[in-house]
């Protein structure tokens, strides 16, 4: 009995090992479980970071990227406003260039006009100024053909005179009435009455060859100025370029900072550069010869008004 009794004992304890054993190895698993959800968890806490670095890197390289994009683009803009800039500043210096060319002799006309007008208004009181829309007419049309306008000078002086003519006839004749077939008549008859002498025929070819003269010397001097500026930014060869470089800078190797090149190398190296523009030299030379002659047939509008003085 006392036997079964133990028997009985060492198996519950059996039974009681055996439980803790499994409940330690329950235990164990678990815990290996936990640690294993543990070092999981971990990993991917470490690459969701490594990622997000990676994310924020890249993030960083596009917004740098951006930002030298940008940067480039506004360097752009800039270079680019600047060339607009040169090149408007370079028209409107172009423009203005002309512009005082041609206001030169305009402002002679405007100073023919204004003492012509001076004189006569002097000389001749409201007479004058009743009838000057003539005169208007005429220093206006010298500026049309001037600047470019379809005019024709004989034409337009013919007209002139003509109208001169029919004013004075009134003026001086105011107790007669002239019908349009008289006038057409002395129209017709002015060449051999001649009325005003000789300044009609005079006026025309020196007004002419004034005017002609002085809208060919402006144009003259734009395209001078033109092919100096081309000329101008012509590239040296690389040649020209190492002989000057050569001439300047190598007495700097022995120490003489101060030497100058002497004349004959000075002049045989611009020589060699200078060799393919040495061939605009005749013709320039053609070109400035011709001024001369515009000039002297220039000078006759300072004398306009003395001319027109002389009716």
């Amino acid at each position: 009995m006392t036997r079964k009794k133990k028997d009985g004992e060492n198996e519950e304890d059996e039974d009681e090992v055996d439980e803790e054993d499994e409940y330690g190895q329950d235990e164990e698993d678990e815990d290996r479980k936990d640690t294993n959800e543990k070092a999981e968890e971990d990993e991917n806490g470490r690459m969701r970071k490594l990622n997000g670095n990676e994310d924020e890197n890249d993030e960083e390289d596009k917004d740098e990227k951006d930002k030298d994009k940008k940067d480039k683009d506004v360097e752009d803009e800039q270079i680019e406003e600047d060339n607009d800039g040169e090149d408007e500043e370079a028209e409107n210096g172009q423009g203005e260039e002309d512009g005082n060319g041609q206001e030169f002799f305009l402002e002679l006309l405007d100073n023919s006009e204004k003492s012509l007008n001076h004189m006569f208004v002097r000389t001749y009181g409201n007479l004058f100024i009743q009838n000057s829309e003539i005169f208007e007419d005429l220093f206006s049309e010298l500026r049309r053909y001037y600047t470019g306008g379809n005019v024709n000078l004989e034409e337009m002086l013919g007209d002139f005179w003509a109208k001169l003519l029919e004013k004075m006839l009134q003026l001086l004749n105011s107790q007669f009435s002239f019908t349009d077939e008289y006038f057409e008549c002395v129209s017709k008859y002015t060449d051999q009455l001649k009325p005003f002498g000789d300044t009609p025929h005079k006026l025309k070819v020196q007004i002419t060859r004034a005017l002609a003269a002085a809208r060919t010397l402006v144009q003259g001097l734009m395209v001078g100025r033109e092919v100096a500026n081309r000329v101008a930014k012509v590239n040296v060869s690389p040649g020209c370029s190492k002989a000057l470089t050569r001439m300047f800078y190598c007495p700097y190797c022995g120490g003489f900072v101060d030497l100058k090149p002497c004349r004959s190398y000075c002049q045989n190296v611009m020589k060699g550069c200078l060799a393919n523009q040495a061939d605009l030299d005749p013709e320039w030379n053609v070109f400035i010869g011709s001024f001369p002659h515009s000039l002297s047939a220039v000078y006759v509008l300072y004398m306009f008004c003395d001319l027109i003085l002389a009716l």
